[in-house]
């Protein structure tokens, strides 16, 4: 793969305001048609990442560049001529379901919140081409057609994250944020987290995007295609189970 296929770069990218202390020199790329996962012993700052990704915050210090654009309010002052961050073109960026930030009507059901946000995120003049979209068969990508009747309230935790990452995929975007910690998605279990990771990549590499998605399981995290520790517990835990792994597939030869 080339330089090319990557559109998100992070460089030590931190933010923290007003006495709140978030991610703190995150470094990280994500790439079109791979997962990325974000590990992180605080799920706050891994959302808060998420986020950025998605022009949502602004990284105070560092590197934080999404399809070329430089989100980094730090990086945008520096120089003989200070400029606002940029904020990359619409569509460029798909979110999921964030509670407090990109909820969904809970008392829609499902193949009707989809059809909505195809119709919200349909390129100017096209809302008519979209809403006609099948959205069953778009459904079925996520393996969550058979729940598209369903009131969104009646999801279970699984069924939630697959939601949440159809809604993040919707209008094919160079990046999908996903952040499987959310407090609408509810406890996944770890089986069911592992294959999500799973249907995520499979997603990734169907629409041809970057799907970022945060973890708080080192397993979860090395079932995506790379994987990036936030934060020291987060990285000793990724490489006790890298470590792991490998002392089991030497024992399995």
């Amino acid at each position: 793969m080339s330089a090319a296929d990557i559109v998100v770069a992070a460089r030590d990218a931190s933010y923290s305001i007003a006495g709140y202390r978030s991610f703190e020199f995150a470094t990280f790329e994500a790439r079109i048609g791979r997962t990325c996962a974000l590990l992180s012993s605080e799920p706050a700052c891994a959302r808060d990442l998420l986020l950025a990704i998605a022009g949502f915050l602004r990284p105070v210090s560092g590197s934080l560049e999404v399809a070329g654009a430089e989100l980094s309010s730090a990086r945008a002052l520096r120089g003989k001529r200070p400029r606002r961050a940029a904020v990359p073109p619409r569509g460029t960026v798909g979110i999921g379901i964030f509670a407090s930030v990109a909820d969904v009507p809970t008392h829609l059901t499902v193949e009707e919140v989809v059809t909505r946000e195809m119709r919200l995120r349909a390129p100017r003049g096209a809302e008519g081409r979209a809403a006609g979209a099948d959205t069953l068969d778009y459904l079925a990508s996520f393996n969550i057609a058979t729940q598209s009747s369903r009131r969104v309230s009646q999801l279970g935790p699984r069924d939630r994250a697959r939601l949440s990452t159809a809604l993040a995929c919707v209008g094919s975007p160079q990046v999908a944020v996903v952040d499987l910690g959310d407090p609408f998605i509810g406890a996944l279990s770890h089986d069911d987290a592992l294959a999500l990771a799973g249907e995520m990549g499979a997603a990734a590499r169907t629409f041809g995007l970057a799907l970022v998605f945060s973890s708080s399981d080192p397993a979860v995290a090395c079932a995506a295609d790379r994987s990036f520790a936030l934060d020291i517990d987060a990285s000793e835990a990724l490489h006790t189970f890298e470590a792991v792994m490998e002392d089991s597939e030497v024992s399995a030869s």
